[in-house]
């Protein structure tokens, strides 16, 4: 799990799926999960035709196997977070589908809605809400990758013992340079010694 982020996603994902097969409406004489709606508005449709030959296909029949959609991209975003894979572009499709299509049922239906509607109907409305804002793109930080961390940390070793070897051998060939040869004395006594020569006044003597 990354975050509470992820976390969420996929509890919620879980509350949905369950919901998706618990009633969401009461007719009286039947309930319906959301699993069932779109097969009993087919076979409704085709009582249609059978008895009003030439009638077309319900349009809403079509927007409604789009419920299908939500099982399956709660599924996708739970397998997704137990391997340890992001799941907010899933998670968000399957909030994005269940509160549109809950917005087109109440446009269609009006406020009949609230005389049919039960428990799974409820419980989807509430989770889909919270599924869809725990979703959304936030710049959350990102968690360091520990094998680009390990090899930077190395990269950094080597350009350091690299930086120190160099800092050492050039003051190793100072000091080689100010060792007397033979008679001559040490550059940094000889100009202490002489006050106002410089390095070329010695070397015109100490050739």
């Amino acid at each position: 799990m990354k975050n509470i982020f992820q976390q969420t996603n996929i509890i919620f994902s879980g509350i949905l799926l369950i919901a998706f097969f618990m009633p969401w409406v009461n007719l009286s004489f039947i309930s319906l999960s959301a699993y069932e709606i779109p097969e009993k508005m087919r076979a409704i449709n085709n009582g249609v035709n059978f008895f009003i030959h030439g009638s077309s296909t319900m349009p809403y029949l079509y927007v409604a196997y789009a419920l299908y959609l939500i099982p399956i991209f709660c599924l996708t975003t739970i397998i997704r977070g137990v391997a340890g894979y992001s799941t907010k572009a899933f998670s968000f499709i399957a909030a994005t589908v269940a509160i549109t299509l809950l917005v087109y049922a109440i446009s269609l239906i009006g406020e009949v809605i609230l005389k049919i509607a039960t428990i799974g109907l409820y419980i989807t409305s509430i989770t889909s809400f919270i599924l869809f804002f725990a979703s959304l793109p936030l710049n959350t930080p990102k968690q360091p990758n520990p094998y680009i961390e390990k090899r930077f940390d190395e990269a950094n070793l080597q350009f350091n013992v690299a930086k120190n070897s160099s800092d050492f051998n050039s003051h190793k060939k100072e000091e080689q340079s100010d060792v007397s040869v033979g008679d001559k004395p040490r550059i940094g006594d000889w100009l202490k010694d002489n006050p106002g020569k410089t390095i070329n006044d010695y070397y015109s003597i100490y050739r």
